[in-house]
């Protein structure tokens, strides 16, 4: 777990005193812009966990999914073993205070989770009894597991699922001949995307208004396209003549990222398609740019080449008001690559150690890239996906060789405005509890209001402060003075110093 002063933290501090208690050469790194922002700003990025999620009984468990409600779905070993060497791998779902939940099979050996929506259904495959074919399923509380089916052939696997329980994947068409996408629900079933008279078809993502992307494969060229209900499917706009072109994902807003490579000038591009435009979002000065996510608010994360050392490349925050901003490397090497941003514009990723182990970040503005931290008997960690509440799931690479599924959960840091709010509390419960006089109680609560007026409603910083070190020397006298015990003035003073701190650094 992360140490550092967290709002759980100081706000405990201060109650205490009115009682006295992938499965797992350096260039110059680039500089980090230090922003001054409102008085409401975040001081430091404070991150609780990893929490070991146990497995299903076997040595490994890794985490694919995260819903807005935490629930997290993923694979494990079950301890089973199919051979020696060979373990029986399980789809679980796992939520706060249930545990990790076995979600079965089909009747094969083995299954496997790919993605979760907010109503807690959960898509993947599993083999059938037999185990020589394998089909996508939807697994739901009450109903269990049920097979999707097939467009056709012996094969299907379940790829993602909106929050309307429209799954998207790809299936094995009559005699195996083709594989194509499909989107199924309740209602309709299996329905064939098709492919535009390519080979064969593949889906990437679905938004909630069931709009699919995906790509369509030709010989050695990829399509990008989109796929709607009523309009069907219809092929993406290449950049520059391009025959390559990848899209990721869409967001509620049909904004679909991804990329194209251009083969007149041998350079893969970020792309942005919408409303029917195709838009080169370009590179960070190198050869290649890869879009991973984007938000709701357009904001798109990924990684690119920066230019000065191509064989590398470096995560990537893409916005309209900033264009492409280099967040930097990760782990101590020369790379790093953002994989998934929050509505609430944090982004999870990763880099390399300089002995090759990966390490998870999480970046959010302000305060920059902060490890995630892991077991303490681990030695590589990877985030896999990032809700709203900024809980982040993933995989921690033990010394044994041993996978284990984590949960990260972000924890906000007190504003300067809320640490003065918690610092008026404090001293309200001092008075109530009779360890101050009126006098006294108003006389701090004065400064201590005059400092919240500078901040939030003239935004001086370096003003407050100057009011919050009033405040310091008056706890220091009454304390001095044998008014106040130093058990419940000393904490009123280390809090406003470290704000103080925080205020002039």
């Amino acid at each position: 777990m992360k140490t550092s002063v967290s709002a759980i933290a100081l706000v405990s501090s201060l109650v205490a005193c009115g009682d006295g208690a992938p499965r797992q050469s350096s260039p110059t790194r680039p500089a980090t812009i230090h922003q001054r922002s409102d008085p409401s700003r975040l001081t430091a990025a404070v991150v609780n966990g990893p929490i070991d999620l146990g497995t299903l009984g076997g040595k490994f468990s890794y985490a694919d999914g995260i819903n807005a409600v935490g629930q997290v779905v993923g694979t494990s070993d079950t301890g089973a073993d199919v051979t020696p060497g060979f373990y029986v791998a399980h789809a679980f779902l796992w939520q706060s205070g249930t545990g990790m939940i076995d979600l079965g099979t089909l009747g094969g050996t083995h299954s496997w989770a790919s993605a979760i929506n907010d109503r807690g259904q959960v898509v993947g495959r599993s083999y059938l009894a037999g185990n020589a074919q394998q089909r996508a399923f939807l697994w739901q509380s009450g109903t269990g597991m049920i097979d999707l089916g097939t467009l056709g052939g012996s094969d299907s696997d379940a790829l993602g699922i909106n929050v309307r329980g429209q799954v998207i994947g790809v299936s094995t068409t009559a005699g195996n001949a083709q594989r194509h996408a499909f989107v199924w629900e309740s209602a309709t079933g299996m329905i064939d995307l098709g492919t535009l008279g390519g080979d064969e078809s593949r889906p990437y993502a679905i938004n909630a208004l069931g709009q699919v992307i995906g790509t369509i494969r030709t010989g050695f060229q990829l399509r990008a396209f989109l796929w709607q209900s009523g309009t069907g499917m219809t092929i993406l706009g290449s950049l520059g003549g391009g025959v390559f072109d990848i899209p990721i994902a869409i967001n509620d807003a049909g904004q679909i990222i991804g990329d194209s490579r251009m083969p007149d000038i041998g350079e893969t591009h970020l792309v942005l398609w919408q409303s029917g435009t195709t838009t080169d979002l370009g590179t960070l000065g190198g050869l290649s740019a890869a879009g991973k996510d984007i938000n709701a608010k357009g904001q798109i994360v990924g990684t690119s080449d920066n230019g000065a050392d191509d064989q590398w490349s470096h995560a990537f925050l893409w916005q309209s008001t900033t264009g492409m901003v280099d967040l930097g490397t990760w782990g101590g090497s020369n790379y790093g690559t953002a994989i998934a941003i929050n509505n609430q514009s944090q982004v999870i990723g990763w880099g390399y150690t300089l002995d090759g182990w990966m390490r998870a970040f999480l970046w959010q503005s302000g305060t920059g890239m902060t490890d995630l931290g892991m077991l303490p008997n681990a030695i590589s960690s990877l985030p896999s996906a990032i809700n709203d509440q900024g809980q982040i799931a993933g995989a921690n690479l033990l010394a044994t060789g041993d996978e284990r599924a984590v949960l990260w959960t972000i924890v906000r840091p007190l504003t300067p405005a809320e640490q003065i709010a918690a610092l008026t509390d404090a001293v309200n419960k001092l008075a109530a509890a009779g360890k101050l006089n009126r006098g006294n109680a108003q006389s701090l609560l004065t400064k201590l209001d005059n400092a919240a007026r500078q901040l939030t409603a003239h935004g001086h910083e370096n003003v407050a402060a100057q009011m919050l070190g009033q405040f310091v020397q008056k706890v220091g006298e009454l304390v001095a003075g044998g008014t106040l015990s130093n058990s419940d003035g000393q904490p009123l003073i280390d809090a406003a110093r470290k704000l103080i701190n925080q205020l002039t650094t």
